[in-house]
């Protein structure tokens, strides 16, 4: 089991769009980069980081925007 906290998924979100012209990772991707099997728990990890204001979901399997401009990895 990988241990990892929200912000780790913050960061990866962020490497992954920095590495795919801006298009976010799938849940099951991020499931997958965490060994998180349930696509239910990826769901609950993103509404707690859009709760937090740190990212905006929006239609679409791809559809993950993050909060605060350019990904600055500062202030993630």
């Amino acid at each position: 089991m990988t241990i990892f906290n929200y912000e780790d998924v913050l960061r990866y979100i962020v490497s992954y769009k920095r590495g795919h012209d801006g298009v976010a990772p799938t849940i099951r991707e991020i499931g997958r980069q965490f060994g998180i099997s349930s696509t239910a728990h990826v769901h609950y990890i993103l509404t707690c980081l859009e709760d937090a204001g740190r990212i905006r979901r929006v239609e679409g399997a791809r559809g993950i925007m993050v909060q605060g401009g350019r990904w600055d990895m500062e202030q993630v």
